[in-house]
């Protein structure tokens, strides 16, 4: 009896997870949209923002020379990976340049609702201070930091 009990909480704990993990997948392909949407048709500093779909590399929000990458993660159902870097498939102008590629941590907390690396602020996926916003402007400020990089003079 104790065996069928704790088999039967397992796969009712298992059953939990696929469908937290479905819906997380779900959760992340809106996030994306959103910040599609989001950044859509707007200009910063006179560039236009540039949605990106390639096979083989990630989905991505292109400012100019830079962006920002949806990272795909298979060990954490609920976490997954904004990269803010180089734009995907061209990666030569990385190899001496800085800033550095930065990785920042997304998670999932359900209902559509997202912690951005260590923030401990819940933001939404759309709207107004949302999840999309945010990252939009992590895209602005890592394009401003590249930029000025590029113009230091090398020493």
């Amino acid at each position: 009896m104790a065996d069928q009990l704790r088999e039967h909480r397992e796969s009712t704990q298992a059953a939990r997870e696929a469908m937290f993990r479905s819906e997380a997948q779900r959760a992340w392909i809106d996030l994306q949209e959103a910040v599609r949407s989001t950044a859509e048709g707007k200009r910063y500093k006179g560039e236009l923002f540039l949605w990106r779909v390639l096979p083989a590399h990630p989905k991505s929000l292109v400012l100019k020379n830079v962006a920002l990458s949806f990272v795909e993660r298979e060990w954490d159902s609920r976490t997954f990976t904004l990269l803010l870097g180089g734009i995907p498939g061209l990666h030569a102008l990385w190899a001496t340049t800085s800033p550095d590629p930065e990785f920042v941590d997304i998670q999932y907390e359900g209902r559509d609702h997202w912690r951005i690396g260590g923030s401990t602020e819940v933001l939404q996926t759309s709207g107004e201070n949302s999840a999309a916003e945010h990252i939009c402007r992590a895209l602005v400020t890592y394009f401003d930091d590249f930029q000025s990089s590029r113009c230091q003079p090398i020493i």
